[in-house]
């Protein structure tokens, strides 16, 4: 199905945010509030407040699925999930460097809000799939 205006505009938005943050996303991601349901924006800033010697925190980029730097995204397409959240399939392009670079394809579960959009979970394909949201609740229940 064809992507709503108002959605792709959210997460264009979000990913130009993104990609000129560069290393400042964790600290400057209280600038996004607006692009995420409050229990994913509070539950990410819990979790990215975590640090190495607190003996868990986010380890990987959760808005590249990767370990790298990114250096662009494609929407892909949408679809509508059993619930009727809107499921946008995002192409990050990440790599130590641009020239071997990667695709990774995330999948944005966007809820309606107002006239727009806001992100309430990603889901992360592959051999070991799985959501955003469970990986942080896990995360943040540890001792």
């Amino acid at each position: 199905m064809p992507c709503p205006a108002a959605a792709t505009a959210q997460l264009d938005g979000f990913y130009r945010w993104f990609l000129a943050s560069g290393d400042q996303v964790r600290s400057d991601f209280a600038s996004q509030k607006s692009r995420f349901t409050p229990s994913l924006f509070k539950t990410l800033r819990a979790a990215f407040s975590l640090q190495p010697q607190d003996g868990r925190f986010v380890d990987f980029d959760p808005f590249s699925n990767t370990q790298v730097s990114s250096y662009g995204h494609r929407v892909a397409g949408c679809r509508r999930d059993s619930g009727g959240s809107l499921v946008m399939r995002v192409e990050v392009l990440a790599g130590l460097r641009r020239s071997g670079a990667q695709v990774q394809n995330l999948d944005y579960v966007l809820k309606p809000h107002d006239k727009s959009w806001r992100i309430a979970d990603i889901v992360y394909g592959g051999e070991s799939s799985f959501r955003l949201s469970d990986y942080l609740r896990t995360l943040l229940e540890q001792p």
